[in-house]
């Protein structure tokens, strides 16, 4: 006989089992991504940023998250990288970027990215080795850079002004004849 009861407990019991594959499902991605360093300890780049050279001084990094701070007035910005999965040009090439400024990657064989006159801000400088299939070996490599700013910001420089035309109009008319 047909019994509404009884389908309903099946849709329930359907709908239970569905639910509970779904959450055991995304419990496994969850542990498998910690493994790959999204909750546990990170998984090594295939490139190591070695060290910046900021005009001809060499500064060594470290750290997990390596940054570097520009003065006023240096010129010339070098980053050194290398990747022990590529010994020789002909095993791959590299991908850098330094977001803020580059559109777009550039492809390089060398492991050296140069900058010169980098206007102030916060750039975040990105690398990656990517093999003779055009894989990506491993993964990308950063680190942030920070060029200091000369001066007073642009709305300080345009009250300042402001403030030395006031003054002067009102020397001007100080010195009318009444």
């Amino acid at each position: 006989m047909f019994d509404p009861n009884h389908i309903e407990k099946q849709r329930r019991e359907q709908v239970i089992r569905i639910a509970v594959k779904t959450i055991a499902t995304f419990i496994l991605l969850i542990a498998l991504d910690c493994r790959a360093g999204l909750g546990g300890p990170a998984s090594p780049p295939s490139v190591v940023i070695e060290s910046v050279v900021i005009d001809g001084q060499t500064n060594l990094l470290s750290g997990p998250s390596p940054s570097i701070n520009v003065l006023p007035g240096q010129k010339q910005v070098q980053i050194h990288f290398a990747s022990p999965n590529i010994a020789v040009p002909a095993q791959g090439h590299y991908l850098y970027r330094l977001d803020g400024l580059d559109a777009n990657w550039v492809e390089a064989s060398r492991t050296i990215a140069t900058y010169n006159s980098l206007p102030a801000g916060r750039y975040r400088f990105m690398v990656e080795a990517v093999g003779t299939n055009g894989t990506t070996i491993g993964t990308c490599s950063s680190m942030i850079i920070t060029v200091a700013s000369l001066g007073l910001p642009l709305p300080m420089l345009g009250i300042l002004l402001l403030l030395v035309i006031v003054i002067f109009w009102m020397a001007i008319i100080s010195r009318r004849p009444q």
